[in-house]
This record gives C-alpha cells, structure tokens and sequence, in this order.
C-alpha cells in the first residue's frame, strides 16, 4: 500500500506538472497569436501605400506649369456641402484647381465624376461651381456614375475613350487615381488642389490609408 501510494503521489505531481507547463506555454502563445494579425495587417498597410505613393508620385504636381497638356481632366467628386449646408472646403479646392487647370489651357475639356442620385448629384454640383468660376457649359462632361475613385477611372478609360488625362483632387488621393490609371494602361497626370487643414482632413488621410489597401483587393483579388 505504501508503493501504491507513493506512486499515485507521483502520478499526480507529474500530471500538475503537465498541466502547469501547458498553461504556461498557452501564455507565452497569446501574444505570438495576437501579434500576428496585427504584424500582417500593418505589413499590408505599408506596402500597398508605399507601392501607390512612389509608383505615382513622379507625374504628381501642385503647378499647372509642370504638366503636360493633355485632351482632358478628369476631376474626382466629394459632396459639394457638409453639416447644416455648410461648403465643403474639399470640393471648393478641388473646383478652384480645376478652373485654373482649364484657364491655364492644358485641358480642353474637364470630365466631372461622382456619384448621383434622385436628390443628390455631385456631377451636376460641379458643374454649377464651375460655371460660376468662368468654365464654358461646353467645356465639361458629366459622369454620373462614378461612385467610386477606380469606378471614375476606369469610366474615363472605358466608357468615355480618354487613353491621356489629369486627374484633379487633393494631394493624399490623388495618387491612387494615378496608380490606377496607369494599370488600365492610360497615361495619367496629377494636379494637386490645395490642400485643407484640420480634423475632418485628418480622418479623410485616415480613409485614404485603408482605401489605397482596397485597390490592391479590387484589381488583384477581385480582378475589377
């Protein structure tokens, strides 16, 4: 009885041992498993931004004297108002750069592309702000279909036949505009508007971080 004892004790120990040891190891585990994602999804958030920056930032200017003349700009469009009706510094830039890019004579014609709908047309807003800005009603086309950035390039490629344009918005987006243009084997300019400040740009760059991350899910996972 006493060996049988003895050796039930053992038993015992050798399997809180086990069972210590295994915690243990679960522990030092967690954050190895935790990390990983984490490690990845950062990984992925710097090699796709980086590709699109460097890829495009050589045809990228803020000077209309620095661009080669091209048939059309094709001017991406954001809500022409905010909260309580207020303007949109986003779109007033956007349709300043784009008044001087047409007055300066390296377009002829000024594509405006954004979403529209039965009470909200951003196409149609543009045009209006333009109008004011001195731009002849003859010198703009609308895309009304162009919901999304890659949508409103590949609509100037595809639907409206422009192989050469200048894509117009603020410095942080117009480099996807670019890098997507020329993967649709178009030759593609960026002219910059001037870029506004405060927290609503902040949370914008923000958006434009994860959005550069969906061109790589759109053309090589989704094929679009």
């Amino acid at each position: 009885m006493g060996l049988a004892l003895k050796s039930n004790v053992r038993i015992r120990r050798t399997r809180k041992l086990e069972i210590t040891l295994k915690a243990q190891l679960m522990r030092n585990r967690t954050p190895i498993i935790l990390g990983l994602p984490i490690a990845i999804l950062i990984g992925v958030t710097l090699i796709s931004n980086l590709a699109i920056l460097f890829g495009a930032s050589e045809t990228i200017t803020t000077e209309t004297d620095k661009l080669r003349s091209a048939p059309v700009a094709l001017v991406l469009g954001c809500p022409p108002t905010v909260a309580k009706g207020r303007p949109n510094s986003f779109f007033e830039s956007r349709m300043d750069a784009a008044s001087a890019l047409y007055q300066s004579g390296k377009v002829q014609q000024l594509l405006l592309s954004g979403s529209a709908t039965q009470h909200y047309n951003e196409p149609e807003a543009m045009k209006k702000s333009l109008s004011l800005r001195g731009v002849p009603a003859e010198a703009l086309l609308l895309d009304t279909e162009g919901n999304r950035t890659i949508e409103s390039v590949q609509r100037a490629i595809q639907h409206f036949k422009f192989n050469e344009f200048i894509v117009v918005s603020q410095g942080f987006h117009t480099p996807r505009a670019v890098f997507l243009g020329a993967h649709y084997g178009a030759t593609v300019q960026g002219y910059n508007a001037p870029p506004v400040s405060g927290m609503k740009s902040m949370r914008v760059r923000l958006r434009e971080v994860l959005a550069r991350i969906r061109v790589f899910v759109d053309l090589w996972l989704l094929k679009k």
